[in-house]
């Protein structure tokens, strides 16, 4: 089993980050994402700010590949994401350096259909429409589901919406299913039911 990562180290591995680098606090843009990880509690707790001595602006992105965008225009120094947007980030040579795993996804991302919507198992997925946000690691998990379980990406239709994009579009009744990360996940699962997860 692996070690869960510390409130204390997750500040100890920040603090060295900046000094190893040469980040000038006083400046630092930190992106962060909705999802649940240790990470967030010294967030929370005001625990980076009291280590440095600064206040940091803390600015919240929807997805990964918002946060490699925003990395790579220097609008935020460090940020919060999913191994797949950082394989998709280093496959364009960008300037990226992954300092500290915060957490395994495991159950946190998972793929829910709607109930009444007639998807009992993986095969009644076809012609159905299923959201995820593109390029995240939810959209990896969900192309894997599909693969394993023999079904086309062209048999399934797939959109790109972003989480409060897919909260609202459940509500319409436009998708029939979703894998996504919470808060979006908790809010479809009130009205579905999970048929995988990250895990």
């Amino acid at each position: 089993m692996a070690k869960r990562t510390s409130s204390r180290q997750f500040v100890t591995v920040f603090v060295s980050l900046l000094l190893s680098f040469g980040v000038n606090a006083a400046d630092l843009t930190v992106g962060y994402q909705t999802g649940i990880d240790p990470s967030k509690v010294p967030q929370a707790d005001g625990l980076y700010e009291k280590a440095i001595g600064e206040k940091i602006a803390w600015r919240r992105f929807n997805s990964g590949p918002e946060v490699v965008t925003a990395i790579a225009s220097g609008d935020v120094q460090i940020g919060n994401l999913g191994s797949s947007p950082l394989a998709a980030a280093a496959s364009r040579n960008l300037p990226i350096v992954a300092f500290i795993v915060s957490a395994q996804i495991n159950a946190s991302e998972a793929l829910v259909v709607r109930n009444g919507s007639g998807i009992d198992n993986p095969q009644d997925l076809i012609g159905k429409t299923i959201a995820t946000p593109f390029v995240s690691t939810s959209h990896y998990s969900l192309l894997g589901a599909l693969k394993h379980w023999g079904l086309d990406t062209k048999q399934v239709k797939v959109v790109n919406l972003q989480p409060a994009e897919i909260a609202a579009a459940w509500k319409r009744g436009d998708i029939d299913g979703a894998f996504v990360w919470s808060p979006a996940l908790g809010e479809i699962r009130k009205t579905g039911k999970t048929l995988t997860d990250a895990a």
